[in-house]
């Protein structure tokens, strides 16, 4: 039974996606140099702001322009659970201030039959053990709970 077990443990690990490890000590340098006021953050609304923008580019740590985009936020261990994008930045916010040295997630730009099945350009997974952006059924689910 322990084999198995062990078996069971090493595959689950091997499959598991890397999430990317943001930390804070030099995500908080970025948002100083880029002068990002963290008390905009708007934990009332769905609605993605300017600030919030910014800090999914410096997430994002590329140089698309993000301005405009539409994005998921997905969670769960298992990658399927259609999260909000206030839930998002109320964890981001609050490991920020209370110096919780870590943020996991990963941000995935979708391709154009991604963003058809999905009417989402960007997936941004956040506490989860394993993902999968290409998951068919996930993608229909974002479309779904999208407000048309």
């Amino acid at each position: 039974m322990k084999m198995i077990v062990l078996i069971l443990c090493f595959f689950l690990d091997a499959t598991a996606q890397n999430n990317t490890i943001v930390h804070f000590e030099e995500l908080k340098q970025s948002i100083l140099n880029e002068n990002i006021n963290l008390d905009t953050i708007d934990l009332s609304s769905e609605v993605i702001n300017k600030t919030e923008i910014k800090i999914l580019q410096l997430l994002n740590n590329t140089a698309d322009d993000l301005n405009g985009k539409s994005f998921a936020f997905v969670s769960g261990s298992t990658g399927t659970f259609i999260s909000k994008k206030t839930v998002f930045f109320n964890y981001f916010k609050d490991s920020f201030l209370t110096k919780n040295d870590v943020l996991s997630y990963s941000i995935i730009k979708l391709n154009p039959d991604q963003i058809k099945l999905s009417n989402t350009d960007y997936i941004v997974f956040f506490w989860t053990k394993t993902y999968n952006a290409n998951s068919k059924a996930l993608l229909k689910k974002i479309k779904n709970t999208k407000p048309q």
